[in-house]
């Protein structure tokens, strides 16, 4: 007997072939040395995906651009890869991005993993070494140059931003090397699952940002602030306030609370749809990082660049500080490529909009834009007739302002509240139902101008049709279709309406990146949420620790993914570490010879010298 029910057999045979696809030895083999020496799995994982991944070859090239390549001179006693390594060791380790926390990971390296890492053992006394290393490093990624061993004052901050503007081609350069080396780490991870496993994703996506605490309790004046001495010597972050999109520069400056922080940018996959457990590991796909509340344009980078690497494209689901409001770029890249934008409204915008606002400045004709409101609302982002019933426009308004009401009042019991809430509920709903005879229908592909054509409803659906003002009869369109232009969609349009059953179900798979960020944050995993963990000072040296903690996310969530199709009994966190939790390897072999049609996955990348 295996020991499972039958309908995880496949899934346990194709994890088995899976996990030596990833890592590169048999799960049974894996676990043993985990559970004896942690520290060499975690050497072999890291070693395989950057020497996996595209990072040797970019730093080779980046050291000869910047004249640091090594012909001249004795060589360097540990490299920059070498350095990444030992990096992405150490988060999964613990976190603890001291200089003296990674010389005493380098010590407990065998003489063999250091000869693989290309680091001499004749040698004694690595914390200078490793500073040094960094610091050549930085000279390639760091967008943000300037002295770290002293607080700046004003005038010499002036001087630093000064030069920073006088170099700003090279800092440009800079910062999108900084970006293409955490891409290319994420992407090797990406790429040690399977391709018939990374290829049952389809593409939907959720971005959001999450602050990385920096040291300097005191934080800084605001950033536009020149005339006052910089108080943290991580002069670059900035103030984060939690509310709105987070840059807390104002609240700041009124004396209220704020983090000295800065913002990391996480994409990552979610379900293929609510509800459908997924067969693949959603991992992280893209990483950036900027000042609290300077989130412009951050989307579309991130969109541009996970298209770019081949990945496919579905729903993509944000929160209010990335859609609809001022996103017009970000709607033109994501119809562009194929996505379908899935984002919340304001609670001013959730009753009736004219289809081209009058207080919008538009490039559309006067007569279209007349035609288009004469025949048009859109609500909570899709587009209906004009003549809709008031009570069906405002449904979502109305439940709001009844649950407003329900809390106000004090004489209400528990009980009385909560049936208020399922009636308000139910009418809201009810109404959503009723708005559907109403509403214009997608009709074909969208246009290469961004614009959409839309189906008119069927008038027998809706009956009747007046003016609820004046009681007058209106003709319905006699048209079947219209065309909606892409100034519009861009505005308010999205597939699902808002509130909808079908939006909160899509919405929720947001929840995904809320897991992420406490992954990264945790203090029993990569523990990022601990300023003084990366003692190194400047926003390039942070940003470059979370990136990584965004790599170990990934190689954990493969890892876990494998884990669960292995077991043989509820997997927990006391028992992931006992051999008797999964399948051993004669029951591999056994279901092997029960399926003798199963086909291996395909092979393992080539193994890393």
């Amino acid at each position: 007997m295996i020991g499972i029910p039958r309908g995880k057999h496949l899934p346990a045979l194709e994890a088995a072939d899976a996990f030596f696809h990833s890592f590169g030895k048999q799960f049974d083999v894996y676990l043993s040395i985990e559970r004896s020496r942690a520290l060499d799995v975690q050497f072999d994982d890291a070693h395989r995906l950057v020497m996996f991944s595209r990072v040797p070859d970019m730093i080779r090239g980046w050291r000869e651009e910047t004249g640091l390549s090594g012909a001249r001179g004795p060589k360097p006693s540990i490299d920059e890869v070498a350095l990444l390594i030992l990096m992405l060791i150490q988060i999964r380790r613990n976190g603890d991005f001291v200089w003296s926390e990674l010389d005493k990971t380098l010590i407990a390296l065998s003489d063999e993993q250091r000869s693989r890492l290309g680091v001499r053992n004749d040698v004694d006394g690595w914390y200078h070494r490793i500073r040094r290393c960094y610091r050549r490093l930085e000279t390639m990624i760091d967008a943000f140059p300037g002295p770290r061993r002293k607080v700046p004052t004003a005038k010499q901050y002036r001087r630093i931003l000064r030069q920073r503007e006088n170099n700003a081609a090279e800092l440009s350069i800079r910062a999108g090397r900084f970006h293409q080396l955490i891409e290319a780490l994420l992407e090797a991870s990406i790429q040690l699952v399977p391709r018939e496993i990374r290829r049952r994703w389809k593409g939907n996506t959720t971005q959001d940002a999450t602050k990385v605490l920096m040291l300097g309790a005191r934080g800084n004046p605001v950033v536009h602030d020149l005339a006052s001495d910089r108080t943290p010597i991580n002069y670059d972050a900035g103030a984060y306030s939690r509310k709105g999109k987070h840059k807390g520069d104002k609240d700041k400056a009124k004396g209220k609370k704020t983090d000295h922080a800065i913002e990391a940018e996480i994409a990552a996959m979610v379900r293929n749809a609510p509800g459908e457990k997924a067969d693949f590991p959603r991992l992280i796909l893209g990483y950036d990082f900027h000042r609290p509340g300077e989130i412009k344009g951050a989307a579309k980078k991130m969109i541009e660049s996970i298209v770019g690497r081949g990945h496919a494209s579905g729903h993509f689901i944000t929160d209010r500080a990335y859609m609809p409001y001022g996103a017009k770029e970000l709607f033109r890249t994501l119809f562009q490529h194929g996505y379908e934008p899935v984002f919340d409204l304001k609670k001013n915008d959730l009753g009736k909009k004219d289809a081209v606002p009058a207080s919008r400045k538009s490039s559309l004709p006067h007569e279209q834009i007349a035609s288009l409101n004469a025949h048009l609302i859109v609500v909570g982002g899709s587009p209906y007739l004009s003549f809709m019933p008031e009570a069906l426009v405002n449904a979502q308004h109305t439940y709001v302002k009844t649950l407003e009401a329900i809390r106000a009042d004090t004489k209400l019991t528990p009980e009385q509240r909560a049936h208020l809430r399922a009636e308000a509920k139910a009418l809201r709903d009810e109404r959503f139902l009723e708005r559907e005879v109403y509403r214009l229908t997608r009709r074909g592909s969208r246009r290469p101008d961004g614009s959409q054509q839309y189906n008119y409803p069927d008038p027998a659906g809706y009956g009747l049709a007046y003016d609820e003002r004046t009681g007058e009869i209106i003709e319905p369109p006699r048209q079947k279709t219209i065309v909606i232009p892409f100034e519009v969609e861009a505005k308010w349009m999205q597939k699902y309406p808002h509130k909808s059953p079908q939006w909160r179900e899509m919405y929720g798979l947001r929840n995904a990146i809320e897991s992420i960020n406490k992954m990264i944050k945790g203090g029993t995993s990569e523990d990022t949420l601990v300023a003084t963990k990366r003692a190194p000072r400047g926003n390039t040296f942070s940003a470059l620790v979370v990136g990584l903690a965004c790599v170990s996310v990934n190689l954990r969530k493969i890892l876990s993914f494998y884990r669960k199709r292995l077991t043989k009994r509820l997997l927990t966190s006391q028992n992931r570490l006992h051999r008797s939790t999964y399948l051993t390897i004669d029951q591999i072999r056994q279901l092997r010879a029960m399926y003798p049609k199963w086909s291996p996955l395909t092979p393992p990348p080539p193994k890393a010298e």
